[in-house]
């Protein structure tokens, strides 16, 4: 049984493009199959009958992010990786946190621990550069201090 579904990793990430859920089961049946080899070495009893579900946070976390790196995979530009790795630091850091024993769950099953915000927009901290109250400052006219445009 798959600790996380297709539908799970699409929903997580907005720009998924590669919808083919063949390709997304495929990761997923590789990130499952990591978890119960690394929660078997610290003593759970694996493969879960009922998915707990900090176990189904971390498949769909890391399935999320081996589906990015193969969609991404060919972009080399510096900082391409830095967001898709997000999801592999949370997973990852979860998943360490289950091997040292933490319980992660409250005695309703809850996870207490989870991703938390992970992706941030890029236009998040923007600035804008035109005012479109005043008809005269409409047209953008940059000082010697704006680098965007070059020389």
């Amino acid at each position: 049984m798959a600790y996380s579904v297709a539908a799970d990793v699409l929903a997580l990430h907005k720009k998924l493009e590669n919808t083919n859920t063949t390709v997304i089961t495929g990761h997923i049946t590789d990130v499952d199959n990591e978890i119960d080899m690394r929660l078997k070495n610290a003593g759970y009893d694996v493969p879960f009958a009922t998915t707990p579900p900090i176990v189904a946070i971390i498949s769909k976390y890391e399935a999320c992010y081996r589906v990015l790196k193969y969609e991404y995979g060919s972009q080399v530009q510096d900082g391409t990786y830095e967001w898709i790795d997000k999801y592999h630091d949370m997973a990852d850091g979860l998943l360490k946190r289950l091997e040292a024993g933490e319980n992660l769950l409250d005695s309703s099953g809850t996870v207490v621990s989870g991703p938390g915000d992970m992706v941030k927009s890029s236009t998040q901290d923007f600035g804008f550069i035109f005012d479109l109250g005043d008809i005269v400052a409409q047209s953008y006219e940059p000082d010697d201090s704006d680098i965007r445009y070059g020389d």
